[in-house]
């Protein structure tokens, strides 16, 4: 997930990611690309004004690049997260798929994907994505949890709590797995589980200045529920 590491602005993470992948995968080009981005000077700051959301200068940029690269991973996947957020969808989907068709090891498209279609609320493609790769959403927590945020936009709550205590159970490192299920508990008046959820959301990630904010608040309501 090494362009998601990109985009939060963590380049020693995806660094040390992608060099470790291609110690163990020398000949694999998608992981080679990804590499290369740190010492591309363009795409990596068309990542960084995408950090700064400045969506159209870093679309100029990767846009350029790719008339000069047509195929390079890197580029492309950041193209469509710019896409993605200007709500571009049908031309985002387009890169995306086009992407996953060359380089089917490109995951982070499978993840964009699968938000493009929550955003629109269709469940069909999302569930079409979801046969067509049941691995990799099986496996990755983006996957998982995206399918639970079209759940949400559905108003399904009760399958959303059904899918993310299962999700806790497979991935009880995740910090996010947690503060959905508290939020969606406290949405349901089940006060006590929701402040356990949020309690461990926080014990996971404690450095995370947004989320623990949120999170106060959420448990500032918490106890006024039960004040009352």
């Amino acid at each position: 997930m090494a362009n998601l590491y990109v985009e939060n602005g963590d380049y020693v993470s995806a660094k040390i990611l992608l060099t470790k992948a291609v110690e163990y995968q020398p000949e694999n080009q998608y992981l080679q690309d990804w590499l290369s981005l740190l010492d591309t000077p363009e795409v990596y700051l068309a990542y960084q004004l995408i950090n700064q959301n400045d969506y159209e200068n870093a679309r100029t940029l990767l846009e350029a690049y790719l008339m000069e690269n047509p195929d390079a991973v890197s580029a492309r996947l950041g193209l469509g997260s710019v896409l993605f957020f200007q709500k571009e969808f049908d031309a985002a989907e387009e890169l995306y798929l086009g992407t996953l068709t060359d380089h089917p090891d490109a995951k982070e498209a499978l993840v964009y994907l699968a938000k493009i279609f929550v955003a629109q609320k269709d469940e069909a493609k999302l569930n079409a994505l979801k046969a067509q790769f049941p691995a990799d959403f099986q496996k990755t927590p983006e996957l998982r949890k995206a399918y639970v945020d079209l759940l949400l936009a559905q108003e399904n709550f009760d399958e959303a709590v059904n899918e993310l205590v299962q999700f806790i159970r497979e991935f009880p490192g995740d910090a996010d797995g947690y503060f959905l299920l508290g939020s969606l508990y406290l949405e349901c008046g089940r006060k006590g589980e929701a402040g356990q959820c949020f309690s461990k959301a926080r014990e996971l990630d404690p450095d995370n200045a947004s989320l623990n904010e949120v999170i106060e608040s959420f448990m500032t309501e918490v106890t006024e529920l039960n004040e009352s």
